[in-house]
């Protein structure tokens, strides 16, 4: 089972056109910037020996979430720590079946993920509509206490909060992965994408006008799209044809930027980059000492960046 949950995104190397990662063991890294460059002597693993990935850091860049499968762990789970190493990082959710997906809240003080009653993630299925149920659940972190967002017989995944506390996901409700918005309250359930899915890895922009997610590109490849909300004009995005794929968008403080993880064409692993949509530049950001990098978050004033690696980092 966890030898299954250590593939997520991996595969053999045919696999690489459609954005999984290769096999191995993945760890979350921290990492301080000043102006987007790396500062020297900074990097700092945050995970234990495990399968962790997809870390979340909150706004005001004092924790950190992420999800994975400890050593001694037979089912993912939520984990958080603080930033600044003055707690260790622990596990905050419990139960019979899985929990991954975190994403906080503008608040810092709660955070949103899925929980299934399925005990492993199997990535050769995780874009497919046909798998068992999830749901979305809000977790505050001072209590411990956890309540239901979403309910049903359906498959609710990869949350995302807006500054306004509204709640963008990824559902099989129309049959295909598209993307839904809920109020942080349950209500208000609306569809906002409608294509052929899947939809996937939503986030919006700070000021709350776009979207940005990704999904399948005409060659099969996943790509990064940007649209407006609540679900109007799509954005060029004509700089991922620099890419074999590109996935992971999070956006920059500035809201005129996204920070992906991409493979570019030719390239042995991914790396994450700044891309500007307004020009359409793209600048890889430096990761010192680790050569691949993927789902890198940062904080609000872009001081502190997380991001997952099956890479060991150097000595």
């Amino acid at each position: 089972m966890l030898g299954l949950f250590r593939r997520l995104l991996g595969g053999p190397a045919g696999d690489a056109a459609r954005g999984r990662r290769p096999r191995g063991m993945s760890s979350v890294y921290v990492l301080e910037l000043d102006g987007w460059r790396a500062v020297p002597g900074t990097l700092r693993r945050l995970s234990q020996t495990g399968d962790f990935m997809q870390a979340m850091v909150t706004r005001c860049g004092s924790r950190v979430a992420w999800w994975g499968t400890g050593a001694a762990d037979t089912v993912p789970r939520v984990w958080v720590a603080r930033l600044d190493g003055t707690e260790a990082a622990a596990c905050v959710t419990s139960g019979h079946g899985m929990q991954g997906h975190p994403y906080w809240h503008p608040d810092g003080l709660q955070l949103v993920h899925f929980s299934s009653q399925a005990t492993a993630w199997d990535p050769r299925r995780q874009f497919s509509p046909e798998r068992t149920p999830s749901q979305l659940r809000w977790l505050d972190i001072r209590t411990g206490e956890s309540r239901a967002l979403t309910e049903g017989p359906w498959v609710d995944e990869r949350p995302a909060v807006a500054p306004d506390g509204r709640v963008v996901f990824v559902s099989n409700r129309s049959g295909r992965l598209n993307l839904w918005r809920v109020d942080e309250d349950g209500s208000a359930l609306a569809q906002l994408t409608d294509g052929a899915g899947p939809d996937y890895r939503p986030c919006v922009s700070p000021d709350g006008r776009r979207l940005a997610y990704f999904s399948t590109a005409a060659d099969g490849s996943h790509q990064v799209r940007v649209r407006s909300l609540p679900g109007g004009e799509e954005v060029d995005c004509g700089w991922t044809k620099r890419f074999q794929w590109s996935h992971g968008p999070f956006w920059c403080p500035d809201g005129r930027s996204l920070l992906v993880h991409a493979r570019e064409r030719g390239a042995p692993s991914p790396a994450l980059w700044i891309v500007d949509l307004e020009g359409g530049a793209t600048e890889r950001l430096d990761t010192p000492g680790i050569a691949g990098a993927s789902h890198g978050t940062v904080d609000a004033a872009a001081h502190w960046l997380v991001f997952d690696s099956r890479q060991a980092a150097d000595s």
